[in-house]
């Protein structure tokens, strides 16, 4: 009899032996697993917070832009009225006919096609200059960190 007990006494400590290496097994595993979700989720976190970054970057200078552009067709509308006038560092030629009086003369003024790529060369500056301080900004917040 006291053989039998010695063998199910041995039989059981082996099957808590077993019992303990697959429970320390597991836990290692569920260990590694947390360590990995909670490395993603600050991962996902942190690209979460870049794109709302990035999206108010992109919602701030979209409106800078669509604000220039505005300030450009309102300058060309009341240019067009009448009620602005564009400065332009030009004299006038004077005239080679007749005596020569104060006043003959008119007024410089750009021509039609000047006066339009005026417009679009103002245009291209602002909408340029938006561009590179929002890739500056975007460089400077994003990439840089």
């Amino acid at each position: 009899m006291n053989r039998v007990l010695c063998v199910v006494i041995i039989a059981l400590l082996v099957a808590c032996g077993a019992l303990s290496l697959g429970l320390n097994h597991y836990r290692d595993n569920a260990m590694t697993y947390k360590e990995q979700r909670d490395k993603a989720t600050s991962i996902i976190a942190d690209m979460q917070k870049r794109q709302r970054d990035v999206a108010e970057l992109d919602a701030r200078y979209t409106k800078e832009l669509a604000d220039a552009n505005a300030t450009i067709e309102s300058l060309r509308a009341d240019v067009s009225a009448g009620r602005k006038r564009l400065q332009v560092a030009a004299t006038c030629a004077k005239s080679t006919t007749g005596a020569s009086s104060m006043g003959d003369g008119e007024s410089p003024r750009l021509t039609a096609d000047a006066e339009l790529n005026y417009y679009r060369l103002r245009s291209g500056i602002d909408k340029i200059t938006a561009q590179v301080n929002y890739l500056q900004e975007y460089i400077r917040t994003q990439c840089l960190k």
